[in-house]
């Protein structure tokens, strides 16, 4: 179950935003982690990391990966969105969120999905979810850019009776299909304009079929 608290306040949403690949603190609610991201809940205010200056162009890297990120910028950008680049405690992504690009999974205008471009990372904020996640660019073409909603044990860990209820994943241009791996057999899931979504109890692991026709297997319980 995502935690939808905050949604919509001017500010940053501590647990809106988790970070994978960045730093050992994500700031968010066991119920809601990250693939690979070893996500726990923040009990103590996390100390602020050495700033670093917002991007003022799109990597070229990610423009190359993203086809998202070669569009133009979002005509209008939320305040849930703008918040990371509002708050010491996410100093160190580099990200800028006026350069934010908007998709749309399926072409649903009712569900946008905004990418921000960051310093060697990237970030993404699902609106109607109230959540955002980030992470390297190294991770998140690892198939690890991604909020996954499941019930975790007091180790912070995905239950693998269990698995996955939901998984919204940012992937790159190299990704052109999906498939959630669930307890009840597999699922095909839509790859659209970089994003996918899936939705259904006891997910164990995306497959991620890549241009060169390989397989990317990235799981969600151990």
């Amino acid at each position: 179950m995502n935690d939808k608290s905050n949604n919509g306040k001017t500010g940053i949403n501590r647990r809106a935003w988790r970070v994978s690949g960045v730093r050992t603190v994500v700031l968010g609610c066991l119920c809601v982690g990250l693939i690979g991201g070893g996500a726990y809940a923040a009990t103590t205010q996390p100390t602020a990391p050495p700033p670093v200056p917002a991007v003022a162009a799109v990597p070229a890297s990610e423009a190359a990966a993203y086809r998202v990120l070669r569009g133009p910028v979002a005509s209008s950008i939320p305040p849930q969105v703008t918040s990371i680049g509002e708050d010491s405690v996410f100093a160190d992504l580099g990200a800028n969120p006026a350069l934010a690009r908007v998709t749309y999974r399926a072409g649903d205008r009712t569900d946008p999905w905004y990418v921000v471009p960051a310093d060697g990372k990237l970030c993404f904020y699902v609106l109607k979810e109230s959540q955002g996640a980030c992470a390297t660019e190294a991770d998140a073409a690892g198939g690890h850019l991604a909020i996954v909603g499941a019930t975790r044990g007091s180790d912070g860990k995905i239950d693998p009776a269990q698995g996955a209820q939901s998984v919204f994943a940012l992937v790159p241009d190299d990704v052109s299909g999906a498939t959630a791996l669930t307890t009840d057999g597999d699922v095909p899931v839509a790859v659209d304009n970089n994003v996918l979504e899936v939705s259904k109890p006891g997910i164990q692991a995306l497959r991620l079929k890549l241009s060169s026709g390989a397989a990317l297997v990235v799981p969600l319980a151990p």
